[in-house]
């Protein structure tokens, strides 16, 4: 596409007429300014760099950018690569404190749609959680329901080596394909599991047969490259065996970055020299700083924005509710309600829902489809300097705050280091960061 016609696809996405409250109903390109008119053409650039940074640029500009967000909705929504690396850099950014933990450990019994938003919730306050949920979350691991299954598996993987005693009901998950129905169809929890096992770490290691045999599935679509990364990943977080190198080598040359890229670093513990010949570190993530909270905050207002906005269209002509089509503006919504509905609520609803706990449902499940490599891409560029930050500075006066979540004030620090800084603390002082209360 040369640039007349890229400029006049923006146009015409700038040319929307949107629906709600305080936003613009029309505008003009003299209305938008230089610099933003620039982000909005680096947009459409072929470097994907280029177009994390325009994102990330209007985003961080919040209010002052809101002309621009109708291009900035249809760009997160179609470029799969631009929304996931997006997400990666807030996701988790606001912490649920663990005294939390026993009221939505006591959800997890509830029904599908309330049990799916307390495993959401659980999954919000990492290791801090402690020993607490995990029972209720082994029982929520063999619900039918996808979403449910999803966010169990991925709660037990922020709650990380603590969550061992679950390493039998993520194996069970990994190797459970479900059926073609809907409600089913395991795709997002089996990757989700793999992920689980690697954040438990060398514990699960009796879960590496699984892992191998999970990898011989034949499958195809975005979703499987989600699962071969979870299990590239798990390999290295638990150890790879020689018997791992052939298939790791075969997908240190895969077509997906994430694949490529988790498949190198557990060939690195085989073959140090194997190192830089599949991965691309590629990845934009790499280059950034971070989160930030400017970029929190506009999330959070482009979140809002989805709520509000027209739906955008997507494929062949098919609109759908905006909070769920991309996983940023998901997490954009999620974290733009001053207080989420409790799954209590939820239970009591029923079939007959607010609009409230429609939205929030409807984001959740944009959140699920998309959370595995979300939380891989976070991890590919964060942990190492997360841990080595964690190990300089852990027994610190301050330090302790990061093991029950920081507070909101301080949300810009990422969810990686608060978790690395929970078991560099542990290490120091392992029984008081544990909660004691049951549920």
């Amino acid at each position: 596409m040369n640039r007349a016609s890229k400029n006049g696809v923006w146009l015409w996405r700038l040319s929307w007429v949107l629906a709600g409250p305080g936003i613009v109903s029309s505008f003009s390109i003299a209305s938008l300014g230089l610099e933003v008119t620039a982000h909005l053409e680096r947009l459409q650039s072929s470097n994907l760099e280029a177009r994390v940074s325009a994102a990330c640029s209007l985003i961080e500009s919040g209010a002052a950018a809101k002309s621009a967000f109708p291009a900035l909705v249809d760009a997160l929504t179609k470029d799969e690569d631009l929304d996931r690396i997006i997400a990666s850099r807030v996701i988790y950014a606001r912490p649920r404190p663990a005294k939390d933990a026993p009221v939505l450990a006591k959800a997890l019994s509830y029904e599908t749609k309330a049990r799916t938003a307390a495993a959401w919730e659980i999954s919000r306050m990492g290791p801090s959680t402690g020993t607490n949920c995990i029972r209720p979350l082994i029982d929520a691991l063999k619900s039918e329901d996808k979403h449910a299954r999803n966010f169990a598996a991925v709660a037990c993987g922020m709650i990380g080596p603590l969550a061992s005693e679950a390493i039998p009901g993520l194996t069970t998950v990994l190797l459970d394909t479900g059926s073609d129905k809907p409600q089913t169809n395991y795709k997002y929890p089996r990757a989700a599991a793999a992920f689980a096992l690697g954040m438990i770490g060398p514990p699960a290691k009796g879960a590496l047969p699984a892992l191998r045999q999970s990898l011989e599935v034949k499958a195809g679509g975005p979703e499987w490259e989600y699962h071969l990364a979870a299990v590239c990943f798990a390999l290295s977080r638990i150890g790879p065996n020689q018997e791992d190198t052939p298939k790791l080598q075969e997908l240190a040359h895969a077509d997906n970055a994430l694949v490529r890229d988790w498949a190198a670093r557990a060939l690195e513990q085989l073959m140090p020299e194997f190192l830089g010949e599949g991965a691309t570190n590629s990845s934009p993530v790499s280059r950034s700083q971070g989160t930030t909270p400017e970029l929190i905050s506009g999330l959070r207002l482009l979140g809002q924005f989805a709520e509000t906005a027209r739906p955008v269209r997507k494929g062949a002509g098919r609109q759908a509710v905006p909070v769920h089509e991309s996983i940023t503006l998901a997490l954009g919504f999620l974290d733009s309600l001053p207080r989420p509905p409790t799954p209590e609520e939820i239970q009591q609803q029923g079939n007959a829902m607010s609009e409230e706990v429609r939205r929030y449902l409807l984001a959740l499940g944009g959140v699920q489809q998309r959370i595995v490599p979300t939380l891989l891409q976070s991890l590919l560029e964060r942990e190492q300097k997360a841990r080595a930050l964690a190990d300089s500075t852990a027994g610190k006066p301050g330090a302790a705050q990061f093991a029950h979540g920081v507070p909101e004030t301080d949300s810009d620090f990422d969810w990686v280091v608060r978790y690395e800084f929970f078991y560099a603390l542990r290490r120091l002082s392992p029984l008081p960061l544990i909660p004691s209360a049951q549920p």
